[in-house]
Order: structure tokens, then sequence, then C-alpha cells
């Protein structure tokens, strides 16, 4: 650009002497930078930013490099550092809670991906409603209510959407427990292994005791410390209960 058109256009966009030196200092900023990056070629066509390199997904060679940390590889821009191609950008599977253990996989809301996981804590450490001291047991029911066992308060803990449901304390009577440790649902019912009391006890989901079985021993119904149980339900309902019975081997 010849200078006579350049004060010329200082002059349309400044008046003044001071005028133009502000608007020569902003042009020699960022205006000549921009005029300079996307000078014309031999045949007269500016050439795009964007067509320096090549983007995610595109052919690539010796003479067109990758953009933006890309690597070339088979003649194709690709991902680096452990991260996956969705859509037009590459993320981390593993860490993305938008893209969590695949593409377009999102955590819900307080969720984090941790390992391509959704991960989330609940409860504390406390004695009190929502809070754990031995969490042992883990299982959940049909609609994703989350049931614990907790072997040092002698309790059992669901995660409701208002809050915590408790039911259980330190016993042995029906409904108390002595060390808690396995729990399994089916349908509506909720079974303990009632370890310290060597019975199981199954509960409704809102922990009003149902039935008892099992005594110290080591005959048929019998039992001693049993510590995991699992239910081998039918459409969700009925089924057989098997217990790990760890004292009778």
């Amino acid at each position: 650009m010849d200078g006579g058109r350049f004060e010329g256009i200082l002059r349309s966009l400044g008046g003044g002497a001071a005028s133009r030196r502000s608007v020569a200092r902003g042009l020699a900023g960022i205006g000549l930078g921009a005029l300079v990056a996307g000078r014309a070629g031999a045949g007269g066509d500016v050439e795009a930013a964007g067509d320096r390199c090549a983007k995610l997904g595109k052919a690539c060679s010796k003479e067109k490099k990758c953009c933006n940390g890309l690597a070339c590889r088979n003649g194709t821009c690709a991902c680096t550092g452990g991260k996956t191609k969705c859509g037009a950008r590459c993320r981390n599977l593993k860490t993305d809670p938008n893209n969590c253990g695949a593409c377009g996989r999102a955590c819900f809301e307080g969720e984090a991906c941790v390992g391509g996981f959704c991960a989330s804590s609940t409860g504390s450490e406390g004695d009190g409603r929502g809070q754990f001291a031995g969490p042992t047991g883990i299982a959940f029911d049909p609609v994703g209510t989350l049931f614990v066992t907790e072997v040092d308060l002698s309790k059992v803990e669901a995660s409701l959407s208002g809050g915590f449901l408790e039911f259980g304390k330190p016993g042995s009577e029906e409904g108390q427990f002595s060390e808690p440790e396995g729990i399994a649902i089916s349908g509506d019912g909720v079974f303990v292994a009632d370890t310290g009391n060597h019975r199981i006890q199954r509960f409704d989901r809102i922990g009003t005791h149902e039935l008892s079985w099992g005594t110290f021993g080591n005959g048929e119904l019998q039992f001693k410390n049993p510590a995991a149980i699992a239910v081998d339900a039918v459409d969700g309902e009925g089924g057989t209960v098997y217990v790990a019975d760890t004292g009778n081997n």
C-alpha cells in the first residue's frame, strides 16, 4: 500500500494529527499485522488462515502440517495425548464430563468423569442420618435407590431423592442388626445378611421388617457369620436367595 493511500485512510478515520497518531498506533498493533499475514499471493488470492494447516480428520502431508498439535497419521490429522475424535474436536473420554467413556455420553449434574465413568459421592463420616462409619454392602433397587449396610453402626441406609432413610439398630430382635454386611434387592424385597446374628432378614423398600430366618449352627438353615447375599430374581420378583456362609465355609 503506497504512503499517500495510507495517509488518506488515516485522515478519513482520525481527522486531526493526534487522532491520526492514535489510529496509526492501533493499525501498527493489529491492522498492519493482519495485512502482512493476509498478503496476496502470486495469483492475487488471499490465503485463508484455516487453509495453512489441516484440521482434524483432514488430509495431511509433509507440505501441509496438522493444526493445533494434531498428529499426521496415515495421511490424516488425528488426536494425540490419549484423546478421541468426537465430532470435530478431540476429547479425553476419561475426564470429559460431556463425553465420559464414549462420545456424547454426558454425566449428570454434580458428577465427575473419572477414568471414563461418571462418579459422585454421597454421605460423610459420622453416625447420623446420611453418615457412615463402616459401609460394607451396597445394592440398588429397580428405581435406582441406593442401599448401604453399615457394619459398625448396625443399620441400613437408603439414599432417597429427599435425603436418607435409615432402618435397623444394634440388637438381636427382629428388625435389628449385629454387624450386617451383605445386601441384595429383589422386587420390593430388601435382603440383609445379619452377620453377627447369624441370620438373614427381609424388609420392604421403606424398611419395614417382613421375615427372618436362620440360627447359629452348621445344620440346615443355620449360619455362622453369613457375609454375602444375592437373589436370583425372575422378572424382578421372587427367585432363590444365595448366602455365603463364611464361618461354615
